[in-house]
C-alpha cells in the first residue's frame, strides 16, 4: 500500500496553498488599484478639459502617468491597503485610503513641481483626481464588503441550524460570524436572551 502522508506534511502543503492564495489575492488587489490610479487620472484630466483634452496636455498625461501610478501604490502599501482582510473593511481602513489618497498626491505635486515647476499644469487636476481616487479605491472595498455580506462563499457541507444564546454585542457578533464564515457548518436562525424587552425584536433579519 502506499504510504500515506503524514499530518505535518500536509498542514505544509495547506499552509503554502494558503499562502499562495492570499499572495495572488493582494497581487490581484494591487493591480486594481493600479488601474483605477491610471482611470482616475484620466478623468481628472477629462472632466478639467470639458471631455477634449488638448495634444500638448495628453503628452503631458501620458509621460507622467506612470510615475502617478507608482506612487499611488506604494503609499498605499506603506499604510497597510494590501494586508487588510476586505471582507471585514470599516471606517478604519476608509481612514487608512485617506491618508494613503493625501500622501501620494501631495509626493505627486511636489514631483510635478520640482520637475515640470507646475508650467502649463492645471492645479485642479489635483484635486479632481484625489476626490476620485478615493471614490475608487475606497468604494471596492466596501462593494466588495457589501456583496459578500449578501453572498457568502457556501461550503459544501449540510448546515445544521442553531440558536444564540445572548442577543448582545457578542451574540451579534457570533451570528456574523456564522452567518459568513459557513465552513463553521452551523446556520443560525435566532437568538435566545433573559431581556423581555428584545422579545420579538430582530438582529440581522433573525
Amino acid at each position: 500500500m502506499p504510504a500515506r502522508p503524514e499530518p505535518g506534511f500536509k498542514h505544509t502543503i495547506d499552509h503554502m496553498k494558503r499562502r499562495l492564495i492570499g499572495n495572488a489575492k493582494r497581487l490581484i488587489v494591487l493591480l486594481s488599484d493600479a488601474v483605477s490610479a491610471g482611470l482616475s487620472f484620466w478623468l481628472a484630466y477629462t472632466l478639467r478639459f470639458n471631455f477634449s483634452i488638448p495634444d500638448v496636455q495628453l503628452k503631458t498625461f501620458l509621460s507622467i502617468l506612470p510615475v502617478l501610478v507608482v506612487i499611488r501604490v506604494l503609499c498605499f502599501y506603506f499604510f497597510g491597503l494590501y494586508s487588510g482582510v476586505w471582507r471585514y473593511a470599516s471606517m478604519n481602513d476608509l481612514l487608512r485610503i485617506l491618508k494613503a489618497s493625501v500622501l501620494s498626491s501631495f509626493l505627486f505635486f511636489v514631483y510635478i513641481g520640482f520637475v515640470y515647476h507646475l508650467i502649463d499644469f492645471s492645479r485642479s487636476i489635483f484635486i479632481i483626481d484625489w476626490f476620485i481616487i478615493v471614490c475608487l479605491v475606497g468604494g471596492s472595498r466596501f462593494l466588495y464588503r457589501l456583496f459578500r455580506e449578501f453572498y457568502p462563499i457556501r461550503a459544501n457541507r449540510e448546515m445544521r441550524r442553531v440558536l444564540i444564546v445572548g442577543a448582545g454585542r457578542a451574540g451579534e457578533m457570533l451570528f456574523r460570524e456564522m452567518k459568513h464564515n459557513t465552513r463553521i457548518g452551523y446556520k443560525p436562525f435566532g437568538f435566545l436572551d433573559d431581556d423581555r424587552a428584545k422579545k420579538g425584536m430582530r438582529i440581522h433579519g433573525a
